[in-house]
Parts: structure tokens; C-alpha cells; sequence
């Protein structure tokens, strides 16, 4: 048995970045969308909104990057 979590079957349609205020911290979360679910992913605190925002929008355009498949109007 694996510590690793199941991976969903297939590729990943989009994904996106956001932020959350949580405990007077800002934390980027990234959602990862597939057909059948979406993965949620806690990537780092920061201490002011701004750094939060500007490492959202990175983390964002990387991980679309990374798709095998081409934007889908999601």
C-alpha cells in the first residue's frame, strides 16, 4: 500500500489558482478539474494579499502549461 492519494483516470481539463484569507494569512489554492472530479491543492501561504495574487497568477498559467489538452471553454 502507497501513501499516495488515487490519481483520476484521464487528463486534466483545466486548472485554477485562487485566494483565501485564512488566519490572517493568504494562502493559494489550486483546483484542478477533470472530467469526473476536481483536486484541490494547498500550495503556500504568504503574508500580504498581493504576494498571495502574484504567485496565484504563475502557479496558474505553469499548471495550464502543463495540460495535454487545449482550452475547452471552461
Amino acid at each position: 500500500m502507497t501513501d499516495e492519494p488515487a490519481r483520476p483516470s484521464g487528463d486534466a481539463i483545466t486548472a485554477q489558482a485562487f485566494v483565501v484569507q485564512e488566519q490572517g494569512a493568504w494562502v493559494v489554492v489550486l483546483d484542478v478539474f477533470y472530467w469526473d472530479e476536481v483536486i484541490r491543492h494547498r500550495i503556500q501561504t504568504y503574508p500580504t494579499r498581493r504576494q498571495a495574487e502574484v504567485a496565484a497568477h504563475w502557479i496558474e498559467r505553469g499548471a495550464r502549461r502543463d495540460l495535454s489538452a487545449g482550452p475547452t471553454g471552461l
